[in-house]
This record gives structure tokens, sequence and C-alpha cells, in this order.
């Protein structure tokens, strides 16, 4: 259970064995990160939190695979269909410093991370209006399997970036619907 005072990313450190281990994943994908900011949690301390989920699982799931997303943007415009009471604290200027660091984090643990943000970027580099219900929530979410990336709503035909363990673009895939 989430304490008051605790971040998002800082419960589910606390809590990998009842949300991650008692499954005995062969992969994991993580994504968490942007709710911290409503916590007022730094940067610095979402990226720890981050690694040390990722070292949790690597420590008690040897075998298993681990992806890491990248925090998704927000749109903070004017647009009426932004509810500015759900974006809150959230930033792109601070989303941008935690994927570069997570990104960083991720080739040190030899792990895999995987460039979204930036396929769900409009011109002005905000998440574009047209993949949001508020500004912060997506309206759609990728569904993966071995063979393709299908995501149902996004633009057809966009690369889905993802990174091997050395930090290299490993594959390219191309979005579906």
């Amino acid at each position: 259970m989430r304490e008051k005072y605790e971040s998002l990313s800082a419960t589910v450190l606390k809590d990998l064995e009842s949300r991650v281990y008692r499954y005995n994943p062969s992969v994991g994908f993580i994504m968490i990160g942007t709710n911290d900011m409503l916590d007022n949690l730094s940067n610095e301390e979402t990226i720890s939190n981050v690694g040390k989920i990722v070292d949790g699982i690597k420590k008690n799931r040897p075998s298993a695979v681990i992806n890491v997303i990248s925090l998704f943007p927000v749109n903070t415009s004017n647009d009426s269909k932004v509810v500015h009471e759900m974006v809150r604290t959230r930033n792109n200027k601070d989303i941008n410093i935690m994927n570069k660091g997570i990104k960083k984090m991720c080739k040190e643990k030899k792990v895999t991370y995987i460039d979204v943000n930036s396929l769900l970027l409009d011109k002005n580099n905000s998440l574009d209006i047209n993949y949001t219900t508020d500004g912060s929530s997506y309206s759609n979410f990728a569904d993966y399997n071995p063979t393709e990336i299908k995501v149902t709503g996004m633009a057809e035909g966009k690369k889905f970036k993802v990174y091997n363990v050395e930090g290299k673009i490993g594959e390219e895939y191309i979005l579906k619907e």
C-alpha cells in the first residue's frame, strides 16, 4: 500500500515481491516516473528508484529480459482537451531530463531502453493532442508481441526505436494499426 508521503516509484520498489517476483516473468516492461513529479520527488531520485527497480528484478529474476520504456510527454497547451488539474506539476523539461538519465542508466545496467516519447510529440515538442484524453493520460497504448508492435490509434508508419544493451539502436519497428 502506498504511504501518503511516498512517491509511486518508491512504493513499487518497496513492493516488488507482489508486483513482479511472484509472477516469475521472463520479460518485463517498466514505465514509471511521471507520477513522482506530483509527489515533488527530484529527477535524480526518480531515476535512482527506476534503477533500483531494475536491480531488484535482475537480482530476483536473473533470466528475465528487462525493458524500460521512456516517460511519455505531457501537453500543457490551452487546448480544450487539456485538463490542467490532471497535468498538474508534470512538465516536459523534467520528463526529458529523466528520460536522458533513465536511458543512461539502462546502458550502464545493460537493459533495453525503448524510446516512445519521441513518437508522441507534436511540432511544439508536447504530447500530441490526438494521443491524449486530458494532456497527461493516453488514449491508446501499444500491444506487443514478438513479431510486431501493434499500436492502436497512433500514426501508422512511425518508427519505434529499441535500444540494445550497448545503448545503440538495435531494431527499429514500424508501428502498425
